[in-house]
């Protein structure tokens, strides 16, 4: 291959190998996080004693050892995508959250999610690893 030739295509072989959306794969470390609200919280749920269980592919939330919702997640870059399964507060439509994972916890912001109520308590609080 010529030089002229090779400093056209080795930018676009470049380009074609880098990601779509220049965002680094967000992991989600598995285990048991608490629920905390933010010093402003208001969302009206009492988050008092919720856990939040994740696996590489699920999202639990319990209060008391009940279940509230439980949540088939698919990670893309930073944007968490919940379907929920089962559970006395689950909706049935998919919903869409940008993940912040920080030292001080993991931050689920919503992108696009249909229940109101879920969005408005996720907004509010950290998610904090026990253990």
């Amino acid at each position: 291959m010529n030089a002229t030739l090779r400093a056209l295509v080795l930018p676009l072989a470049l380009l074609a190998a880098a990601p779509a959306t220049g965002v680094a794969q967000v992991k989600i470390p598995a285990g048991t996080y608490e629920m905390v609200p933010d010093s402003n919280y208001a969302a009206g749920f009492d988050v008092a004693g919720v856990t939040v269980e994740f696996t590489e592919t699920t999202m639990a939330a319990l209060q008391g050892g009940a279940l509230l919702v439980k949540s088939n997640i698919k990670l893309d870059g930073d944007i968490m995508t919940l379907s929920d399964v089962e559970g006395q507060v689950a909706c049935p439509s998919e919903s869409k959250y940008k993940v912040t994972v920080t030292a001080m916890g993991v931050r689920l912001t919503p992108v696009e999610d249909p229940c109101s109520e879920r969005s408005a308590v996720l907004a509010q609080v950290t998610l904090v690893k026990k253990g």
